[in-house]
């Protein structure tokens, strides 16, 4: 579809517009989170003891850009027992000394602790509030507690560098596998940091946007104008993290108008997630989003925000 300038005239009220940007409230989040990340790092756990791990954030609640009445606690149990890699960037010395000195117990492997995990909090909240997901082990809300997606993982490592052990350096990431076997490597250090610095670039109205963006989706899915799987607010933090600085600014309607703008012209291929390192939009890839996605999701915004 072509668009002329004239296309992104009419908008949502700016009114409409501060009122999505809001955050809300996150205590109902931060009592969830602090409860299931006790009970993940209990010393009665089968695993306590066993393996090295650690609990954190992930997601729109990390990244403080979630919207009211939407979302889960998105919590990460990630094991540092193991790791995987990706030694595709080193050139061939390194990736042969890499290769020559990689130990045995260098695995990716994430099933075992995935279980022990699924087990544990069945045997704690009761195997009626847990089921697993395709990624995830999704514990079912109660009460205040709201729904959580628990991500077990392991470290990933991406090498730019292996002259020899001791000078490395690497990308920091997580890696997991779905239930068809399919492994997700991600790196939310990189994606909290990038947006935390895209938002203070920006004179903080990067993660407002976010908001509204995040808002008008789920509108959007609720009028089944699109499907609730067409594009996650992972994707859209990173469509907007890659909009330019100047975009953003003066006021909402002009800054929502300017970044559907800019990505309407831009170069899908060249879009970058959040986290800087992985393509945004590919085919056949399970980390980025689909080029028919990405077409269909910004054609159906813009129609919505026109509409408005």
């Amino acid at each position: 579809m072509n668009y002329s300038p004239e296309d992104l005239d009419v908008a949502f009220s700016e009114t409409q517009l501060n009122t999505w940007a809001n955050h809300p409230s996150s205590q109902q989040f931060t009592d969830t989170y602090a409860s299931v990340k006790n009970v993940l790092e209990s010393t009665k756990a089968p695993y306590f003891g066993k393996r090295t791990f650690k609990v954190h954030l992930q997601g729109s609640y990390k990244n403080v850009t979630n919207v009211y009445g939407t979302g889960d606690v998105d919590i990460v149990a990630c094991s540092s027992d193991t790791w995987g890699y990706n030694i595709d960037d080193l050139p061939q010395d390194q990736k042969n000394r890499y290769m020559d000195e990689l130990t045995a117990g260098v695995t990716s492997a994430c099933g075992p602790f995935k279980i022990e995990l699924f087990n544990w909090l069945g045997s704690y909240y009761g195997y009626g509030e847990v089921h697993m997901g395709k990624k995830t082990i999704i514990l079912q809300g109660s009460g205040s507690r709201r729904k959580s997606d628990i991500l077990a993982c392991t470290d990933h490592r991406h090498y730019y560098r292996y002259a020899f052990p001791g000078d490395t350096s690497f990308h920091p990431g997580i890696r997991f596998q779905t239930a068809n076997g399919l492994w997700i490597v991600n790196y939310p250090k990189q994606h909290y940091k990038n947006c935390a610095a895209k938002s203070s670039a920006t004179n903080n109205w990067f993660k407002p946007t976010a908001r509204i963006f995040k808002n008008m989706r789920n509108r959007m899915i609720n009028e089944n104008i699109i499907s609730e799987d067409l594009v996650s607010s992972y994707y859209i933090e990173g469509m907007l993290w890659n909009v330019p600085m100047e975009k953003y600014g003066v006021t909402f309607v002009n800054t929502v108008a300017n970044c559907l703008s800019h990505l309407r012209e831009v170069n899908k291929a060249t879009l970058l997630c959040a986290n800087g390192i992985t393509p945004l939009v590919a085919d056949s890839r399970p980390d980025a989003l689909s080029p028919a996605n990405f077409d269909s999701y910004l054609a159906k915004t813009i129609a919505y925000w026109n509409a408005a």
